[in-house]
């Protein structure tokens, strides 16, 4: 009989990147919860004097697929959410990234409701939870001038075809 502690290798990778896919899935409902695009961060922290994840390297953790991520960007998400929860903003002249960064929430959950560096890697390890808040990706919303148009361009290309 197998230890329930006990698993392969393979099943641990499947954990990992599991746990890592979770983790990026969080970040990309945090940013675009916030309103924000890949630019956001990156604008902002140039603007205000501080170091931020490039949007590559966002891009690529949202994706699950950034590998072993360095303590740096645990701190610099830190950074990020400190700054949210702080509401300091810091010198940016351009008033669209304030008016971008007012309504933004910061991550956390109700045991540490502004996660520091320690928690995004525990998120990160699968080891601290994805807060509820961010688990599931809201599906897009669509207005009603967009939905017929997008109707019509439908029902014109199957009359088309039929």
């Amino acid at each position: 009989m197998r230890d329930v502690h006990t698993i392969t290798y393979a099943e641990l990778v499947e954990r990992q990147e599991r746990d890592r896919r979770a983790f990026g899935r969080m970040l990309l409902n945090w940013r675009r919860g916030n309103g924000w695009t890949q630019y956001t961060v990156c604008s902002w922290a140039e603007e205000a004097g501080f170091e931020a994840i490039s949007y590559g390297n966002l891009s690529v953790i949202e994706q699950g697929k950034a590998g072993e991520l360095r303590q740096k960007a645990f701190w610099q998400l830190w950074e990020v959410n400190r700054r949210i929860a702080a509401r300091e903003w810091g010198n940016v002249p351009d008033p669209r990234i304030e008016e971008k960064l007012k309504p933004a929430i910061p991550l956390g959950d109700g045991s540490c409701p502004v996660w520091g560096p320690v928690e995004f890697w525990a998120c990160y390890c699968g080891l601290r939870a994805v807060p509820a808040a961010f688990r599931n990706t809201p599906a897009p919303t669509v207005n009603q001038r967009k939905a017929a148009e997008l109707s019509a361009r439908w029902r014109h290309q199957l009359r088309s075809v039929v």
